[in-house]
């Protein structure tokens, strides 16, 4: 690598992206990833799109197509955050957004582009600071957690320490004490846990009462805990 190479990939390895996260996740499991991110369509009202965008993009390069990844992101993640937040507060949804690019030119060979991404991002860091100095943006945690879900089941405890942290920054957001909720739902060992859990689940079927999945795990577990189940 000449001095400007060096330089390029510092700054790439410091960006908030899938491509630093490390995520680890085996050829067999990057399959099912895409198939299953492939069954979920592009329905305007599924509100992690941009991040499923942003996830499969990663997972067409880890899987060899790099072109398929930035078709992926140039096309249809930034039109999907646009569509489902609020034109004054896009920033931050798109710091993991522009990271991703930026590493697909450089593995593409496009250093001029990747450098361009590189500097976007660093103007949405001076325009849009995180609400907690020191620590990531919340909507960076949230798209983190939910990546973490999707990759496996060794990391859903990494997953929910991230939703954690989002949710703490931005309590409002239901989608995120949703996930957050199903992230929970495969680490519950004990009684008093599943307690706990099956509250959690309520409150989150009250607060999201149009996310089909979290009420049916609600039912689900609330019959394996052999209480009474009511339809109104």
């Amino acid at each position: 690598m000449n001095p400007t190479q060096t330089a390029l990939r510092t700054k790439l390895e410091k960006l908030e992206c899938h491509f630093t996260w490390g995520l680890e996740v085996s050829r067999y499991k990057l399959l099912s990833i895409r198939d299953h991110l492939e069954d979920i369509g592009s329905d305007e009202s599924y509100p992690w799109l941009g991040q499923k965008y942003n996830l499969w993009a990663y997972v067409h390069h880890t899987l060899g197509s790099t072109s398929m990844a930035l078709q992926c992101l140039s096309n249809k993640a930034e039109v999907a955050f646009h569509q489902n937040n609020p034109l004054d507060t896009m920033g931050p949804w798109l710091l993991v957004h522009y990271g991703n690019l930026a590493w697909v030119h450089y593995h593409l060979d496009n250093q001029a582009e990747s450098q361009a991404y590189v500097t976007k991002v660093a103007a949405l860091l001076r325009d849009y600071p995180s609400p907690s100095q020191g620590e990531l943006h919340p909507e960076v945690c949230a798209e983190k957690a939910w990546t973490l879900m999707k990759c496996g089941q060794d990391k859903r405890q990494k997953a929910i320490e991230y939703f954690q942290m989002a949710i703490r920054m931005e309590p409002g957001r239901k989608e995120w004490q949703s996930s957050h909720v199903l992230a929970l739902d495969s680490v519950i060992f004990s009684k008093r846990q599943e307690s706990e859990f099956l509250e959690k689940l309520r409150l989150a079927k009250e607060h999201d009462p149009d996310n089909l999945y979290v009420a049916s795990v609600y039912l689900l577990r609330l019959g394996r805990s052999g209480q009474a189940i009511f339809f109104t």
